[in-house]
């Protein structure tokens, strides 16, 4: 537990200067994220489909870091915005999949496929990048605070869970979830997301988009959460990686991560 709470706290440090600093800080935050996390998807989930599969994730990884970088040192177009709402669009179906693949308890071959890590990893990165690239100033503050509605669901899931939790959510998955823990999850989350538009957020939303940003955010952390717990059970793994002591590695630390950046733009931006 000790370990975890220093890695976490750093991490969040990190997290809330880079952000906040300049686009080329974000930038880069977003990058390292991205690579190691694909770094683990090739190793466990890519290789198992052989080199041809673990070959291509590493180009379409490349490719998503190149073309991030080409799109920061030329600047934001007027195109940008509307590109941005359509891709967002399209990755949110396809991770609304992913969540209907645990909800209804389904082993679709598609879920588990190396190339799913595109939409699952890379695409949100884009998105987050994009995003942060159309007004810095603005959605910064915007993405740091969905950061933070997630950590707040995080942290109160699991100490409410583990103060009352006795019915599990998800017990082939992730027997530790509890519904009592995810209802504490909810509500802080709601209450967190009113908070950081009050303090936090310079754009300020009227109080029914901010609860079902709440909302939003919890339920796409929770699936987010799941399908990386669902992967590793599949995989036969226990940790993603070693990187971050007392989390695992990347894609432990940051699979709800993947899920809440284009749920949080989405719900935002209608």
């Amino acid at each position: 537990m000790f370990k975890r709470s220093v890695t976490g706290l750093a991490l969040g440090i990190i997290t809330f200067f880079a952000l906040l600093y300049s686009i080329w800080s974000a930038t880069l935050l977003l990058i390292i994220i991205l690579v190691f996390s694909s770094r683990e998807w090739i190793q466990h989930v890519a290789k198992r489909e052989g080199s041809f599969a673990s070959k291509n994730f590493l180009f379409i990884t490349l490719f998503f870091t190149f073309f991030i970088l080409f799109k920061l040192i030329n600047g934001k177009t007027q195109e940008d915005h509307f590109d941005l709402q359509k891709i967002n669009a399209i990755i949110l179906f396809i991770l609304s999949i992913y969540g209907a693949s645990i909800i209804t308890q389904r082993n679709w071959s598609f879920c588990q496929s190396w190339y799913s890590g595109i939409f699952y990893i890379c695409f949100p990165i884009l998105i987050g990048f994009s995003y942060l690239n159309q007004n810095f100033e603005q959605h910064r503050w915007i993405i740091l605070g969905l950061i933070i509605i997630n950590w707040c669901n995080d942290v109160f899931a699991y100490f409410t869970g583990s103060l009352i939790g006795k019915h599990p959510l998800a017990p082939a998955i992730s027997p530790k979830k509890t519904i009592e823990g995810a209802a504490g999850g909810l509500i802080a989350a709601i209450l967190a997301a009113w908070l950081v538009n009050q303090y936090l957020f310079t754009l300020k939303f009227n109080i029914s988009t901010i609860v079902i940003l709440g909302g939003a955010i919890w339920f796409a952390g929770t699936l987010g959460d799941l399908y990386e717990s669902k992967l590793k059970r599949i995989i036969g793994i226990k940790d993603s990686g070693q990187l971050l002591p007392g989390h695992g590695g990347f894609l432990d630390r940051f699979d709800s991560f993947f899920f809440i950046i284009p749920t949080g733009i989405f719900v935002l931006s209608i």
